[in-house]
């Protein structure tokens, strides 16, 4: 998934299909983001896991918001905050955007643990909706993370 305006972007990647029967479909994805303002540009790169029913609950939202251009989709992490999606429409002429979050614990093994995040709003054409429709319904199959 890539949603980009001008030089800010959202990606997520999958780095990792759960195999195993407690774990198939989970995913592992690889999640880079850059946002921009005035005289500023936060970016930010991380992996986080989401699991089988929280990508087939997105995917199915997703569906919805495309069909309808109204509403939003919400995807979260396995681990609370280290990814926080939501694809939404922004205005009744069904404008998107992604919006959200990605953020990691850090410092942990230095004894001062703390907790850094940049958050997003990357606006999208809704034409790309059917392409994000697609490609988390295929995630949300599972049919490559099945045990073998």
């Amino acid at each position: 998934m890539l949603v980009r305006d001008g030089e800010d972007y959202l990606e997520l990647a999958v780095a990792e299909r759960g195999a195993t029967v407690h774990d198939a479909g989970d995913t592992r994805f690889a999640v880079r983001v850059r946002v921009s303002g005035m005289c500023t540009v936060l970016t930010a790169e991380s992996l986080c896991w989401v699991d089988l029913v929280a990508l087939a609950t997105f995917a199915g939202q997703l569906r919805v918001l495309e069909e309808r251009r109204q509403g939003s989709a919400a995807l979260e992490s396995m681990s609370p905050g280290e990814l926080r999606l939501e694809v939404r429409s922004t205005d009744r002429a069904g404008h998107m955007a992604a919006v959200g979050q990605v953020g990691r614990w850090l410092g942990v093994g230095s004894g001062e643990p703390y907790w850094s995040a940049v958050a997003f709003r990357v606006p999208f054409c809704p034409t790309e909706l059917p392409a994000l429709v697609r490609e988390f319904a295929a995630l949300a199959s599972a049919t490559d993370a099945e045990p073998g």
